[in-house]
């Protein structure tokens, strides 16, 4: 399945509605995190892999409010989330350290 498909359905992914609020999401994504975990499915190790891939993408995608009105919008792809999420997570940085 075509990564930019796997984004764009991330709210079924984590199984939530897509107008569902961050703390819904973040329950969902936990839920759905422990139960794909790599390490607690040893059986089957690709699948896995690549179902926590999707919930973790999914997160990211819903999480942040920019990447969220884009989801929305139907405007959102891998390489844009990648440069979207790397800038955030320099913010949360930068705040983080004052300043």
């Amino acid at each position: 399945m075509p990564r930019t498909l796997r984004i764009r359905r991330g709210a079924q992914v984590l199984g939530v509605p897509k107008s569902s609020d961050l703390a819904r999401i973040k329950q969902a994504y936990l839920r759905k995190a422990a139960f794909w975990h790599p390490d607690r499915n040893a059986h089957t190790p690709a699948l896995a892999k690549r179902k926590f891939e999707e919930v973790s993408e999914a997160l990211q995608v819903l999480s942040h409010e920019e990447t969220r009105r884009l989801f929305d919008a139907g405007n959102l792809d891998r390489p844009l989330l990648r440069k979207l999420a790397g800038a955030a997570e320099s913010q949360s940085k930068d705040s983080r350290a004052g300043y």
